[in-house]
């Protein structure tokens, strides 16, 4: 009993941890790089400050969502 429980947190862990993080951080940089590409198109090249706080916006709430689905995760009781 004791071990599964061990062995499931470091498995939710892992699968929780890498996939999901990396996946936000690669969308993050690929919007950022998007709006790079948009801005260097225009005549002026200048960052539109409302779509990069946008994009950030999006990121961190992404981050708070599933830190607090890891932390629900394993305040789990059984």
């Amino acid at each position: 009993m004791i071990d599964e429980r061990r062995a499931d947190p470091g498995n939710c862990f892992c699968v929780h941890s890498n996939i999901m993080l990396a996946s936000l951080l690669v969308c993050v940089e690929a919007m950022v790089w998007y709006q790079l590409i948009e801005s260097n198109s225009q005549r002026v090249p200048q960052l539109s400050t409302l779509q990069f706080m946008a994009t950030l916006g999006i990121f961190g709430a992404a981050m708070i969502i599933w830190v607090i689905r890891l932390f629900r995760h394993f305040a789990k009781s059984d």
